[in-house]
């Protein structure tokens, strides 16, 4: 019998050398090979010769190319196609991880969050490929591979291939199903011929069941009847396999499992945001790598970790394009889609009030107005109204255009009785793109206006398009791709478009603004590394853009990727002073030109005052306003964010309806911070994190009773047990219960002597489960042991040593332990990434609980004032669920200086 290898290699000769086989399934085998054109390694499917022999080489060719024309981070791309040894063959990438079928048989099901993830790099994946009009019909685990976090899908177009060659019913008689029978939809099961994108939603959902249960969702003994089975039975709920998906995910799941395609979700992205509220772990952190021994020690179970750097993270990624808040535990990102490098600068700074903000949009595009004063041009307003539309229709489709206005331009501003705006506003129509030519000196120039109808306002008027009288066809193709730009722009994240066209500057071609939307939506859904991708490509295609360099800057504050964060800070200097105000807003933090929380809080409010809430700036702000105590003002940003509760920024998202709880309860609005909680569980579902807030808010409602019974005091995980005993216990005494307080926080040294694994030394849990107690000579050791590993947790646990060894009576070792911390430089570079610098800046507080455990006022107000002006913030995001409470709000050593009137002029909540 002949080497299959050496066959197809004699017939790849001079193209590619199959190394080994890699993979083989029903269809096809899958080899690794070299490509020897391109110096790579690629991998390389093969179809098996009778299935070859059936669809042909033409026909393959034709629908395998339906791949070559899908891009996205998550497709696997088609390099090559063609025919060996009388095989089709297609080469794609390859990608040295494994398959999610090899990594089901190997683990069964998935933990839910990582399960999430996945899902999620599919579903993105299929919604670009569902856009584009592709249907993929044969999604399941085998062609879904996983690299590090990341899943990307593979063959598309093989199956409509094999049906376009209609050898269905004999090829299903040696094996070959068009699609797998276990994730097959109905109607393919019953061999519907109309399959449309609702299929490949029911083939997700059995992957997802799969990926949750361990199981698919119909077993049987042939073919035949899973395929009876898809047709006629009803799938277990999730939940009876799997108790511990939360409802809301396994209730998603299962619409997609919908026998009827009307019954399931229409579009495969309306499962975004779910999957993204699932991918948040019961610890609250964003999926990552799993972490080595040394970063757990280092990472988790901290006080200043708060929810988890990824919750932390997601909770601004979360603005669909976001606003970039990098001040305070973390660092954070979002993205704005910008626009033009190079534009005259009509943007306004008035006030944005009265702009359309209620998004999705409707687009009129005006017929152009005829202003060369030569009627030999009159033609050319139909067809630059065409182009504009094709191009806007073709480049933005979830932008909605109005039918053709087909009556003159919309007037110049100021020219009221002649302008269509409130009839095109009747019409349905929120914006509005005008435009007008002229010629002078044998050139003709067209210029752009976008309008808002409701207001009248004008947005933008763009840097005219100019072009000779004699080549009139590359003018109105380059008209029709700046009103693309435009539409994508408009389209780009709900609620913001108006003011991305008003304040920011425009991309200078199809190509970027593309790459701009597309890594702002990398953004909303978590997906850090592709968001810096898209941005560096969009960079690469126009370096002197302006407005790619904040977005870009804000994904990699937060990553590891520092050496390329150096290289855009210096680019992006350099186009500083061409950036628009609003563009320099986001990114002088970024730049290090807000060296102080002080100027970072300015910043925001500006930014925040120019643009009334677009962007996340209500977010920003709000997240500013409270690190410097500013919480009124907090409160009324946050009643901005919140204005459209069902937005998608705030769906799936916990970590936001938290903060909003948490600055009721510092303010002492507990009635609003408890419904606060009811709500995200209403429209969330439940989340530990919520439960845990709730506990909270019962105390300081008094609800003692209902506090102590509530689910939240109760969590399995370790780490969260602790933080939730030890802030409940802090809230008690704080809120008039200290013998409670007592008998709860003794139940923390219990948790953490049960736990070595989680809570080994150098975890300053450890050390401050005895001194919460009053256990100081247990507690002293620990301190010490994180002395040791000079992180962020450095002064917190030097303050809370000296205060130890003093009520042991050991004054020496106190007061050396004191000069020590006084003395103490943190290992902290001002280059180093912000998340870093923050940390530290925040622990700085701690040290002033060692003159208020003295009754010390004056030396407490003086280490307090120190701590601020270094950058320590008055509070923190998230810090009453983990991380010791608000820290001026619970911490005991303060109450002994509580009354002093200036500590109470201090930090008095403004």
């Amino acid at each position: 019998m002949s080497d299959p290898i050496s066959e197809l290699n004699s017939g790849l000769r001079g193209l590619y050398r199959l190394t080994r086989e890699i993979g083989e399934g029903g269809m096809a085998t899958v080899y690794l090979a070299d490509d020897v054109r391109h110096g790579r390694q690629v991998a390389i499917k093969v179809l098996r010769a009778d299935i070859s022999k059936q669809i042909g080489t033409e026909r393959f060719q034709q629908e395998i190319r339906i791949t070559a024309g899908l891009h996205h981070p998550h497709i696997l791309p088609l390099h090559d196609s063609g025919s060996a040894a009388g095989r089709l063959f297609y080469v794609m990438p390859h990608v040295d991880g494994e398959s999610l079928k090899e990594r089901l048989a190997r683990e069964g099901e998935l933990p839910v969050e990582e399960a999430a993830q996945i899902l999620r790099d599919v579903v993105d994946a299929l919604s670009a490929a569902h856009a584009a009009g592709v249907v993929h019909r044969d999604i399941k685990p085998a062609n879904i591979l996983l690299k590090d976090r990341h899943a990307f899908v593979a063959d598309f177009g093989v199956a409509k291939a094999i049906r376009a060659a209609k050898a269905g019913e004999q090829l299903t008689t040696v094996g070959t199903s068009l699609g797998t029978p276990a994730y097959m939809s109905p109607e393919q099961a019953a061999g519907d011929e109309d399959i449309d994108h609702r299929s490949d939603i029911y083939a997700v959902g059995a992957v997802a069941y799969e990926l949750l249960t361990g199981r698919p969702p119909f077993t049987a003994s042939t073919h035949r009847g899973v395929l009876m089975a898809h047709v006629t039975q009803t799938p277990d709920p999730v939940r009876m396999h799997r108790a511990s998906v939360p409802p809301g995910f396994a209730d998603a799941i299962m619409k997609c499992l919908e026998k009827k395609r009307a019954d399931r979700w229409q579009a495969v992205d309306e499962l975004l945001p779910y999957l993204a509220a699932a991918s948040i772990p019961h610890d609250g952190t964003a999926p990552s790598a799993k972490p080595t021994p040394e970063s757990r020690r280092r990472w988790t179970s901290r006080p200043g970790i708060l929810l988890g750097v990824g919750l932390l993270v997601a909770s601004v990624t979360v603005l669909v394009g976001g606003d970039g808040i990098r001040t305070a535990m973390q660092s954070w990102l979002d993205g704005a889609t910008q626009a033009p490098a190079g534009e005259a600068r009509e943007t306004s700074t008035a006030s944005p009030e009265g702009l359309d903000t209620d998004g999705p949009y409707v687009l009129a595009v005006a017929r152009p107005a005829n202003e060369t004063g030569d009627p030999r041009f009159d033609y050319l307003a139909a067809r630059l109204e065409d182009e504009m539309r094709r191009d806007v229709a073709l480049r933005a489709p979830e932008l909605e255009l109005l039918a053709s206005t087909s009556g003159g331009a919309a007037a110049a501003e100021g020219d009221d009785e002649a302008s269509p705006l409130p009839a095109l506003s009747a019409a349905g129509a929120s914006h509005v793109l005008a435009s007008r030519y002229t010629l002078e000196a044998e050139a003709l120039s067209v210029r752009l206006e976008i309008q808002d109808t409701r207001s009248g306002q004008s947005l933008r008027v763009l840097d005219p398009v100019v072009g000779p009288e004699g080549s009139l066809d590359s003018l109105i193709a380059a008209v029709g791709d700046r009103a693309a730009v435009v539409g994508i722009v408009l389209s780009s994240v709900r609620g913001d478009g108006p003011y991305l066209l008003r304040y920011e500057s425009l991309p200078p071609s199809v190509v970027v603004a593309e790459r701009m939307r597309d890594g702002s939506r990398a953004v909303g859904q978590g997906r850090r590394d592709d968001a810096i991708d898209l941005f560096q490509q969009a960079r690469a295609e126009a370096p002197d853009f302006p407005g790619v360099y904040s977005p870009l800057l804000a994904q990699l504050a937060n990553s590891s990727r520092h050496q390329e964060s150096e290289v855009v800070m210096a680019a992006a200097r350099e186009v500083y002073p061409r950036m628009t105000r609003v563009e320099q807003l986001y990114a002088q933090e970024y730049l290090g030109m807000l060296p102080t929380l002080g100027a970072r809080y300015a910043a925001r409010q500006e930014l925040y005052e120019l643009v009334g809430g677009a962007r996340g700036s209500a977010w920003g702000f709000a997240f500013l306003a409270v690190q410097v105590n500013e919480l009124s003002e907090a409160r009324d940003a946050l009643r901005e964010h919140f204005r459209d509760p069902d937005a998608p920024n705030l769906q799936g998202f916990p970590q936001q309806w938290l903060f909003k709880g948490q600055v009721h309860h510092l303010l002492g609005e507990h009635r609003a911070e408890l419904e606060t909680m009811e709500e995200a569980v209403e429209r969330l579902g439940e989340h530990r994190a919520f439960s845990a807030a709730r506990v909270f808010a019962l105390v300081a409602l008094d609800s003692v009773d209902a506090a102590l019974a509530d689910e939240g005091l109760d969590p399995v995980d370790p780490h969260f047990r602790w933080h939730v005993t030890h802030v409940a216990g802090l809230e008690l005494r704080r809120h008039g219960h200290p013998e409670l307080a007592r008998q709860l926080l003794a139940e923390l040294p219990p948790i953490v002597e049960a736990h070595p694994e989680a809570f080994e030394p150098g975890n300053i849990d450890f050390g401050m489960a005895y001194y919460e107690t009053g256990r100081y000579e247990e507690a002293v050791p620990h301190l010490r042991a994180v002395l040791e590993l000079d992180d962020e947790f450095w002064i917190p646990a030097a303050a809370l040593l000296v205060i130890s060894l003093e009520a042991l009576g050991r004054d020496d070792e106190a007061r050396a332990a004191e000069r020590e911390m006084e003395a103490y430089e943190p290992p902290v570079e001002p280059s180093a990434p912000l998340r870093e610098r923050v940390d530290f800046d925040r622990a700085r507080r701690w040290a002033a609980l060692v003159p208020a455990s003295r009754g010390d006022a004056a030396g407490t107000v003086r280490a307090l004032r120190e701590a601020f002006e270094d950058g320590a913030p008055y509070y923190q995001y998230l810090e009453a669920i983990m991380g010791g409470g608000f820290f001026l709000h619970v911490r005991p050593e303060l109450d002994r200086v509580a009354d002093d009137p200036t500590y109470q002029a201090l930090v008095r909540p403004r």
